[in-house]
């Protein structure tokens, strides 16, 4: 419940003005003990959310907007139980989400960096690289993550993981069989799933294990 609690608050960050988290906010210990009731019993499932395309700082994302209780759930299990288990496998500088290695942390290790090659080789003739993967999140394997993580996270954290992950199958049904068969190889993009590839379409038939949200 502490954990619970402590989800929702940071769920109402730059959010407690919307009516969902206020109507949440309002019946918040009920709302809150059906939630430790569900996970505890293992019957929590996702609510159906929103969906909605961005253009964030000239990125186009399709994003699923979740519901608060489970953006609830979310917090706890991405701000709480995944860092925990995760974090002693994590090479020192990755800085990513991690409580108290925030831009500033990585400022200095790129600092650090920059002072350990002059050191070593006594000039600034060296180089930088940048990399960034094309459609990464929407790519996300979820046989991949099963294997990477669950064998250092709990079985607590395994169930409800996979309640996220199952969430973000694509309905692939439009595919014919040659392009299921090659579509977890080949580089999907949500922005076009969602504006070429209507509901009628996606009938069930055939679902696509990859892909999440930036949030998630």
């Amino acid at each position: 419940m502490n954990l619970l609690y402590e989800g929702f608050k940071r769920s109402m960050k730059g959010s407690a003005w919307k009516e969902e988290p206020q109507r949440f906010e309002i019946d918040l210990l009920s709302e809150l003990t059906s939630l430790s009731r569900e996970i505890e019993d293992r019957t929590y499932q996702t609510s159906k959310g929103t969906e909605f395309t961005l253009n964030e700082r000239g990125k186009i994302r399709h994003i699923h907007g979740g519901r608060m209780r489970d953006r609830v759930v979310r917090h706890v299990l991405c701000d709480n139980e995944l860092p925990n288990s995760l974090h002693k496998y994590l090479i020192h500088n990755n800085g990513a989400s991690q409580k108290g290695e925030g831009i500033k942390f990585a400022r200095d290790m790129f600092e650090r960096d920059l002072h350990n090659f002059w050191l070593k080789h006594h000039t600034n003739n060296g180089y930088v690289a940048f990399v960034d993967f094309s459609k990464f999140y929407d790519n996300i394997q979820h046989d991949k993550v099963r294997d990477m993580i669950y064998p250092k996270i709990g079985e607590e954290s395994q169930w409800l993981l996979d309640e996220v992950l199952e969430r973000f199958s694509i309905d692939v049904s439009y595919m014919d069989m040659s392009e299921f068969l090659q579509c977890m190889d080949k580089k999907f993009d949500s922005v076009w799933y969602y504006d070429n590839v209507p509901a009628s379409m996606r009938t069930g038939e055939k679902s696509m294990d990859k892909g999440v949200d930036i949030g998630d």
